[in-house]
C-alpha cells in the first residue's frame, strides 16, 4: 500500500471494518459494497468540503489589506531567530560583562520544546523553498528537483 497523506485510505479502512462488524450478517456482498461506497462518498464529500474551506481561508488571507496577516507565516521564523539571538548572543554577553564587573551571574536560557524547533526548521525550509521558487520561477531546474515537479 502506498503512502496516504490525505488520511482518506485509513478512513476507508475504518469504514470497511465498521461495516463488516456492525452490519447485519444477512447482507449480501453486493449490499455491503454499496454501503461502503455510500459511506465512502460521504467521507469524500466531507474531505472536499474541508479542502474548499481551507482554500477559501487562504484566499481570504491573501486578498485582505492587513500586511501582518500576509506575513504571518514568517513570524515563527522571526521568533526562532530572536530566541537564537537571546540565547546565543545577548544573554552570554550580558553574563560575561556582569562577571567582568565583579557580579558573576548564570545566564538564564529560554528552553523551548523540541517540537518547536522541528516546526521552526520545517517552516523555515518551506519558506526558503517558496521564496526561491518566487525568485527563480517554478520552471527553474533546481526548484523542479526540490518540489518534485517536471524536470
Amino acid at each position: 500500500m502506498g503512502l496516504d497523506l490525505s488520511g482518506i485510505g485509513s478512513v476507508a479502512d475504518l469504514v470497511s471494518g465498521v461495516l463488516g462488524r456492525f452490519w447485519p450478517p444477512a447482507m449480501t456482498d453486493e449490499q455491503k459494497t454499496q454501503a461502503e461506497q455510500a459511506v465512502g462518498a460521504l467521507v469524500a464529500g466531507q474531505v472536499n468540503t474541508l479542502v474548499e474551506a481551507q482554500k477559501a481561508i487562504v484566499i481570504a488571507e491573501l486578498t485582505q489589506d492587513d500586511k501582518y496577516t500576509k506575513r504571518a507565516r514568517p513570524s515563527i521564523i522571526y521568533v526562532g531567530l530572536l530566541i537564537f539571538l537571546l540565547n546565543g548572543v545577548l544573554t552570554p554577553v550580558a553574563a560575561f560583562v556582569a562577571t567582568m564587573l565583579g557580579h558573576p551571574i548564570s545566564p538564564p536560557v529560554m528552553a523551548l520544546p523540541d517540537s518547536f524547533w522541528v516546526a521552526w526548521a520545517s517552516v523555515t525550509g518551506i519558506y526558503a523553498i517558496g521564496r526561491s521558487a518566487e525568485k527563480f520561477g517554478a520552471d527553474h531546474p533546481i526548484i523542479q528537483k526540490i518540489t518534485g515537479g517536471k524536470s
